[in-house]
């Protein structure tokens, strides 16, 4: 599904005042010549499956003017396929007016039916180009919550320590991993991560992340990922069998008594409350948070 590298970067016709502009295919040969402005969590996701980028460069210096970042969400599953903006930036309303444009041409190459976002700090003229492209603008409360470490001790379902059958994710070898990945699968089951079964055991967190291990089986994961700011998200969260709401439990103790030996206090846990059962748990683990104010769009593509 990727373009050659060779292709990444073309021409383009619009003009910016009296100099042309060049448009580039964002991937992981590239993404660092941008360090400075693309947000370095993103600039790490650029190379997994399904994301994808794009930007626009003054012909004359290559300075970065305008670049979108997003990710195709259930392509294989048997739902319309939908994309989701993940970062934005411009410095030229004129040069993200064509970032748009080239988004919206790439997205219906790869059969996306709907785009969404929830983007913090957008300006009035980033906000009147995204509903001028057809996205439909309300500011809400974001899915996304963001609780510093040290807070967790104070969640008294999670002082307990866990039992010796929650495993770290280091402490099982990539043979088990695959295993555990394969009866996932099986299930459908891919937590909030489209390109699960793409990635590598390593890519998880192995202090944090951990595992249900019975009877030599791996029955539930708690996977986390620590991202190149330090951000910390759990990706996925499953238990099978007779107690497997009791597991959940005991992974989440597991992972939080490591996140607080391994990391400081003030280190950001990101929990994104993607559907209602994660958020009527953290309702109860952290009565009274909420999230950040954001702007969210949305628009159909076909």
């Amino acid at each position: 599904m990727r373009r050659n590298a060779e292709a990444a970067s073309v021409k383009a016709d619009k003009k910016a005042g009296n100099e042309k502009m060049i448009t580039q295919e964002l991937q992981e040969f590239n993404i660092n010549n941008y360090m400075d402005v693309v947000d370095p969590d993103r600039a790490e996701d650029i190379s997994r499956y399904y994301f994808r980028g794009v930007a626009c460069l003054d012909d004359l210096d290559e300075s970065l003017k305008a670049a979108l970042i997003w990710e195709l969400k259930s392509v294989e599953r048997d739902e319309e396929t939908s994309s989701e903006i993940m970062w934005l930036y411009d410095t030229d309303s004129e040069y993200l007016e064509y970032a748009l444009e080239e988004y919206s041409k790439r997205v219906l190459e790869e059969d996306v039916c709907r785009s969404f976002f929830e983007l913090a700090d957008t300006g009035d003229s980033e906000e009147k180009l995204l509903s001028l492209s057809g996205f439909e603008l309300l500011p809400v409360e974001s899915r996304d919550l963001r609780i510093p470490l040290s807070e967790l001790r104070e969640v008294h379902a999670l002082r307990k320590k866990a039992p010796n059958y929650i495993r770290s994710l280091g402490s099982i070898d990539n043979d088990m991993f695959d295993q555990g990945m394969i009866k996932i699968m099986f299930n459908r089951n891919a937590g909030s991560l489209e390109d699960m079964y793409y990635l590598p055991k390593d890519w998880f967190d192995e202090k944090v992340s951990c595992c249900v291990m019975t009877d030599g089986m791996i029955n539930g994961f708690l996977l986390v990922h620590r991202y190149p700011s330090g951000l910390m998200m759990p990706v996925f969260f499953s238990s099978s069998g007779s107690d497997s709401r009791y597991n959940l439990l005991e992974m989440m103790r597991f992972s939080a008594h490591s996140a607080l030996a391994a990391y400081p206090g003030d280190t950001t846990v990101l929990i994104r409350r993607r559907n209602e059962s994660v958020r009527k748990l953290t309702e109860k683990l952290f009565p009274g948070k909420t999230g950040d104010m954001v702007m969210s769009g949305e628009r159909r593509e076909r």
